[in-house]
């Protein structure tokens, strides 16, 4: 079958969003001026994450629809086409119509404006002449003469809101003079006003003494200026004959809180208040009269009883007598029985160094009996005497031995005996370290699967076995693909295809749609 070449398109957008160096792709969206389409695009620049940093126009429906049309002819929606004299028959610029001799206006009583740029002047060729000052006929004369009263105003009228009046440009003088308060003058055809200079004295304002007073008129204007005299130091005494002052204007007057004091200030309001004492902390505080007792401020605590025990502030007791039972933490003594109160766990510590850590000794003299469901020892090293462990004692037979053994906790691995096959279950892996070998009847495993696996295996099309009983290897091998050999192959997807009998064929390169 013939090939195939495609490249990318879209009949729903324009621009395509990802375009790569070198990569074609075309709109075949009807254009409506803003939807790119009706285009061909192309790709080229720097690619990021496989797209071309420009995407160009290059062509398309919507240029060649332009030059659909005979040379030399203004046609609407359409490139302009000059003819072999490099002419077009008619000028459409936006107002103006050029057609022949002509430029005509198409708005409804439009103006024609020719506006020289700088210092340019209008030549206007009458009959060849350019000397406009000196027309030939009477049509010259018509003309200028329209030309000249067209750009002469003959007034020019001045209005503030309420009133208005107008001057004679021909013959009057434009009069512009200052107001009070107001000079105005007039040069190189600048007119200027200026506020009048007010010239006033202030007084001593210029020292920390006083402040400046002044007065404005309705104008605006200061008119006289002053001082007045202000106080600048404030004097402060304290309750312990003391005494301060604070410069005003330059210094900050500050109240400072001693211990058990609390001053804060808000809205020019200062508050003094007294803290709560603390154990670290002097201030204020109250005394239950149960356990204190207060005597002209003096405070004393009173006497209390622990069994029949008096137990007197200040005093040491190194004993306690009359308890019939003693609840430390969670441990409770009572009797003969050292016992918990913990309920959540109901956990007992006996801790020789008491560090929680594994260190110190715990000696049990006589024999040692417990009583629960499960004895769990956490030690590094487990030494038994005995030569023989012995698990599942007092079955009554093997089935009720079945699942005697050993496990190892939170791994769940396990070596397990099975009545029912009378075996051992492992539920792991049997791994052998380097050097050791797992045998059968006095054969090796490794060696049983490679004669094994020899005489299973053997080579086929496009295949070879190599067996090395020595070092104990099977290598396995593709042939390489020829014209006339069936074997292993790679091709590239862009522009290859494999059909179902392995025929390598190129079907089409596509660009695909967007």
């Amino acid at each position: 079958m013939a090939s195939i070449i495609r490249i990318k398109r879209s009949a729903t957008s324009g621009n395509p969003a990802t375009l790569a160096a070198g990569e074609l792709a075309y709109s075949s969206l009807a254009d409506n001026g803003a939807n790119g389409g009706d285009r061909l695009y192309l790709g080229h620049g720097t690619e990021t994450s496989g797209d071309a940093a420009n995407h160009e126009v290059i062509g398309g429906k919507f240029f060649t629809d332009q030059l659909d049309h005979a040379k030399g002819t203004l046609t609407a929606n359409s490139a302009l086409l000059v003819d072999a004299n490099k002419k077009i028959n008619e000028l459409l610029v936006d107002n103006l119509t050029i057609d022949g001799n002509t430029i005509t206006a198409t708005d409804t009583n439009g103006d024609i404006f020719l506006e020289p740029n700088g210092t340019g002047s209008v030549v206007l060729n009458f009959n060849k002449i350019e000397d406009v000052a000196t027309p030939v006929d009477s049509a010259d004369a018509a003309t200028k003469g329209y030309v000249d009263s067209y750009n002469s105003a003959a007034s020019l009228t001045i209005a503030d809101g309420t009133d208005s009046d107008e001057v004679n440009l021909a013959s009057d003088t434009l009069l512009i003079s200052g107001g009070t308060g107001l000079t105005s003058s007039v040069t190189n055809n600048q007119v200027t006003l200026r506020l009048d200079d007010t010239s006033v004295t202030a007084g001593s304002y210029g020292t920390a003494t006083a402040i400046p007073v002044f007065t404005v008129d309705d104008q605006g204007r200061l008119t006289s200026a002053g001082s007045n005299a202000i106080s600048t130091t404030l004097n402060i005494t304290g309750d312990s004959a003391s005494s301060g002052s604070v410069a005003l204007g330059s210094a900050t007057l500050a109240f400072k809180g001693m211990e058990g004091i609390d001053i804060t200030t808000s809205g020019g309001i200062v508050t003094v208040g007294a803290e709560v004492a603390t154990d670290t902390n002097l201030g204020i505080a109250s005394f239950d009269a149960t356990d204190f007792g207060n005597s002209n401020g003096a405070i004393t605590v009173a006497a209390s009883v622990l069994g029949t025990t008096n137990l007197n502030p200040g005093a040491t007791v190194t004993d306690l007598a009359g308890l019939t039972q003693l609840d430390v933490d969670n441990v409770r003594l009572n009797g003969n029985i050292i016992s918990t109160t913990d309920s959540a766990n109901g956990y007992m510590w006996i801790d020789p160094g008491n560090n929680m850590e594994v260190t110190g000794k715990v000696i049990i003299r006589g024999d040692l009996q417990v009583d629960g469901t499960q004895t769990i020892i956490n030690s590094t090293d487990l030494s038994i005497t005995d030569k023989l462990v012995i698990v599942a004692q007092g079955s009554a037979d093997s089935a009720a031995a079945t699942g005697a053994g050993i496990q190892v906790d939170t791994a769940g691995a396990s070596i397990k005996y099975n009545s029912a096959t009378a075996a051992w279950d492992f539920n792991r892996h049997v791994n052998l370290l380097t050097g050791n070998d797992f045998k059968i009847d006095g054969i090796g495993f490794d060696e049983r699967i490679d004669d094994r696996m020899n005489n299973l295996l053997l080579a086929g099309e496009a295949i070879d076995l190599t067996y090395n009983d020595g070092a104990g290897t099977l290598t396995i091998t593709a042939e390489i693909a020829s014209s006339s050999n069936l074997g292993v192959a790679k091709f590239n997807t862009d522009y290859f295809t494999v059909d179902g009998a392995g025929d390598v064929i190129i079907h089409e390169v596509n660009g695909g749609t967007y």
